[in-house]
């Protein structure tokens, strides 16, 4: 795995998918006891125009285009957000995430630990397989924010260099991103996986901030997916699950 590097051509039929994180994967935090993976996919000749989208939400947003945007650092009122979700309605691109919390229920078998993160990022894997399916792709780049907490998990866990879809095998790359890399595609996993975990905070109300833009994230379309596991079981080699 590559720290900092970054492509700067990608083939039109190649997928490039940005992966952020929100939460503990420990499910330890008293105020919001959540693990979240968000992640944003998009075809190599859709990202020029996807990038230049999400410069325009900067701008209408901070006043802007170079000014990044994290939810974490922000406030954003019902106007500033309006743009965000507009985005998001808007644009079409495959969007991803997975929310494991203190309620999951955990049927380990013989497996002592929970493996949060592993199950995570398993689940979007097959969310991923599940939005790419039915086109040609020639490659995969995974392009995640760096964590150094979560690092050595994420080098652990993506060990293949090539990738079996719809019996077709395809090289994998993959690099770690700070978030000052001022990467578009990390910012829109970033406000995916804060949305999630915000919308579980405020125990998904309709009365808050985070509905709307929940809603517009993740449409009941099919290039949109999300899993929260109510229960999931797990064998040590590949989870199943049930969800809301």
């Amino acid at each position: 795995m590559e720290v900092g590097f970054r492509k700067s051509f990608y083939g039109d039929d190649e997928v490039i998918a940005f992966f952020d994180e929100s939460g503990d994967e420990t499910l330890k935090d008293p105020g919001n006891p959540t693990f979240v993976l968000g992640c944003c996919m998009v075809r190599g000749r859709d990202l020029p125009a996807l990038r230049q989208a999400w410069l325009d939400v900067r701008e209408q947003v901070t006043g802007h285009r170079d000014r990044q945007m994290h939810m974490r650092n922000m406030r954003l009122g019902r106007k500033r957000d309006y743009p965000v979700r507009r985005f998001f309605e808007q644009e079409t691109f495959y969007r991803a995430g997975v929310a494991i919390t203190d309620q999951t229920i955990f049927e380990m078998g013989e497996f002592p630990h929970k493996p949060v993160f592993g199950i995570a990022l398993n689940l979007v894997g097959q969310l991923m397989a599940a939005v790419m399916g039915g086109r040609p792709s020639h490659g995969l780049c995974l392009i995640i924010e760096d964590n150094a907490r979560l690092r050595p998990s994420y080098e652990a866990q993506l060990s293949t260099q090539r990738l079996s879809m719809d019996g077709i095998s395809m090289p994998v790359s993959w690099a770690l991103l700070d978030k000052t890399a001022e990467e578009p595609g990390l910012e829109i996993a970033d406000f995916i996986a804060h949305s999630i975990a915000g919308f579980i905070r405020t125990e998904r109300s309709a009365a808050t901030k985070f509905a709307p833009r929940f809603g517009s994230i993740f449409p009941d379309l099919p290039h949109a997916k999300f899993w929260e596991l109510n229960t999931c079981r797990f064998d040590g080699m590949r989870p199943t699950r049930q969800m809301e």
